[in-house]
């Protein structure tokens, strides 16, 4: 009986019971006995299993992934030995889960079930989950998932997101020119994205050196870029001196970012972009997006990574408590892949100390809209 349903934290000496479960329940898309070994020592993770009391066997087990630095947590995987459903195990490991998930701060659980399987699409609709989108052909069969969604903190509708394209960047160095295709092709649907179209996006707004390895993208390039196709495009940053400065030590690299700084204010002095020196705010975000522009945020991933990198992301929304936003970075060792990425919520507070970049603090968007002045 149900009664005898035990929810604890997963063990290492629980592997061969999980891997049985996940052999039983599962044809396709299972997780291998590497995949549990990682998932049992991870601390971005919580792996629960339902224990009979009295026989002491394991008769299921949940899986929840953690996205560092924002406020989503994934129900990842859920399984119940066929010979234990029909006994509210699956309800009890979703409880369970999201109590966990609550207590590291997390305020939406989301979660991917295939359309066909309707008696689980019931159990989570049943317990408060709401549908917010579909991922075509996202199993190895082909299937399609239904994407769900549950406030587990905070109680609010599920939020209705700006139609916003999601493009995952391709290199370590082209978040710049993703983010500037994903609000392109959200203003003009017909706008083709393609790995061409990133990297030449990034030869015209490189910075050439930045940190080590390739240069990032510099707002003022990246301006001049979505100008040049025909884009409307309004700058605001905190600084007027050549960027990233204080991110390599040769004086050889600080005199090529100069000049290249310098050329990009050149030619954006003969265009309609309108530059604004001023201190970014949340508050600025809001008004652009209520203005339909779509806003892309340079931020540190600091809260996200813990590496101090300037990163490009698109802001899909903001509500009251929350910044929700397109990360282009995927990361699929990290089990970090695109549905992870999509309208991530970041609490209002941590979002803003993300907007700020560098030793000088830099704070800098680009508001896009669909038809150049």
């Amino acid at each position: 009986m149900s009664t005898d349903i035990q929810i604890r934290p997963a063990r290492p000496d629980d592997l061969s019971a999980l891997l049985a479960i996940e052999q039983i329940c599962f044809t396709s898309d299972r997780l291998s006995k590497r995949s549990f070994k990682h998932f049992l020592h991870s601390s971005t993770v919580s792996l629960a299993v339902a224990q009979n009391s009295q026989a002491d066997t394991i008769l299921g087990y949940v899986l929840i992934l953690y996205h560092r630095g924002t406020s989503l947590a994934r129900l990842y995987s859920i399984a119940v030995h066929p010979q234990a459903q029909g006994q509210g195990i699956a309800q009890k490991l979703i409880h369970y889960s999201e109590l966990q998930a609550t207590e590291r701060h997390c305020s939406f659980m989301r979660l991917e079930v295939r359309l066909d399987n309707q008696a689980a699409i019931r159990i989570y609709q049943r317990m408060g989950y709401k549908s917010f989108g579909i991922y075509k052909e996202y199993y190895e069969d082909n299937e399609d998932a239904l994407r769900l969604q549950k406030r587990i903190l905070i109680h609010q509708e599920s939020r209705q997101f700006r139609k916003i394209p999601y493009y995952s960047q391709t290199t370590d160095f082209t978040c710049g020119p993703a983010a500037l295709m994903m609000a392109m092709q959200a203003l003009e649907p017909e706008f083709s994205v393609t790995q061409h179209l990133e990297l030449q996006l990034w030869r015209e707004a490189t910075t050439i050196f930045m940190t080590s390895g390739h240069g990032g993208c510099s707002p003022h390039g990246l301006a001049l870029a979505a100008w040049q196709r025909g884009f409307d495009v309004e700058m605001m940053i905190s600084h007027q001196q050549p960027l990233f400065l204080d991110s390599v030590r040769s004086a050889h690299k600080k005199s090529v970012l100069t000049l290249v700084h310098n050329d990009f204010l050149a030619q954006i002095a003969n265009t309609s972009i309108r530059t604004r020196h001023e201190t970014l705010t949340i508050h600025n975000i809001e008004n652009a997006l209520k203005q339909n522009q779509v806003a892309i945020v340079l931020i540190s991933t600091y809260q996200l990574d813990r590496c101090k990198t300037p990163h490009w992301v698109v802001v899909t929304d903001i509500d009251q408590y929350f910044v929700y936003i397109h990360d282009p970075y995927t990361d699929e060792k990290c089990h970090k892949t695109a549905l992870d990425n999509q309208h991530l919520p970041i609490r209002r507070e941590s979002f803003d100390r993300m907007c700020q970049f560098g030793k000088v603090k830099l704070r800098t968007a680009l508001f896009i809209n669909k038809t150049a002045i």
